[in-house]
């Protein structure tokens, strides 16, 4: 199950990153038309595409570590997940990073 979350997780971000699949970005997708104009979605869509191949990655790891009975290897994937999402978020939250510039 591990191995199809991760591959799943690269897919969705291999696709954003190319900027398809934009309406998947949680609270972009519910903004009205106005408010979308507001952003920079060829960046938002590269920043969210980029995490969600990394997460893929990481998960991809954790498989590994239980495949080969290491669990500190899939402990440091769940401690690396956990501050990679923090960081994304603290960042993406921070200074209007994906506002388009007037």
């Amino acid at each position: 199950m591990d191995i199809i979350l991760g591959v799943t997780l690269a897919c969705a971000g291999l696709f954003l990153r190319g900027g398809k699949l934009i309406f998947l970005i949680a609270g972009y997708n519910t903004l009205p038309k106005e408010e979308k104009e507001r952003y920079d979605e060829k960046a938002l869509s590269k920043f969210v595409g980029s995490l969600l191949i990394v997460i893929g990655v990481i998960s991809l790891f954790f498989r590994l570590g239980v495949k080969l009975g290491r669990p500190a290897v899939s402990c440091a994937a769940i401690g690396l997940e956990f501050a990679l999402v923090i960081a994304a978020a603290v960042y993406a939250n921070t200074k209007n990073r994906f506002k388009k510039r007037s």
